[in-house]
């Protein structure tokens, strides 16, 4: 266990916080929020999702994805910008999810987090970014580009 493991009362261990660099995304400039990349994600989410705890269901979004499309792109460009995600977006709703067997009994559940679509779309775009950087500059591994498909 202590070969593997460090001692929580320990007093001499430097904070994961306390760094003497600054911290900087090689990509940075790779990440321009566009309105294109909101509609994009948006139509990815199935219509029948659940909505999270902003209570926004998919099928409104999906309805109005041109109108929302600048809002969002807004709210995430200025989240880049300033390196932090809104507290309102960091809450999820759980739900039990039935498995099989006798739904009288707890076991036989398992607790899904519902978070807010919007989060989602974010997501999506710092995925697609974060992939074209790693395949531009081939920091993928070759097994990981020939099972994405990227080699042939």
């Amino acid at each position: 266990f202590l070969s593997v493991f460090s001692d929580p009362d320990c007093n001499n261990v430097a904070s994961p916080f306390d760094l003497s660099f600054p911290i900087t995304f090689p990509f940075e400039k790779s990440l321009q929020f566009e309105e294109s990349d909101v509609i994009e994600a948006i139509n990815k989410i199935p219509s029948n999702a659940a909505a999270g705890a902003d209570g926004i269901p998919a099928a409104f979004l999906k309805a109005h994805a041109r109108e929302l499309s600048c809002p969002i792109k807004l709210i995430w460009s200025e989240s880049i910008r300033k390196g932090l995600v809104p507290d309102y977006y960091k809450s999820s709703n759980v739900a039990p999810l039935h498995q099989k067997g006798s739904i009288i009994s707890t076991v036989n559940y398992r607790k899904v987090a519902l978070t807010s679509h919007i989060v989602k779309i974010f997501e999506r775009f710092l995925c697609k970014s974060v992939v074209r950087y790693m395949e531009h500059n081939e920091l993928f591994c070759m097994s990981i580009v020939s099972e994405r498909g990227v080699v042939a």
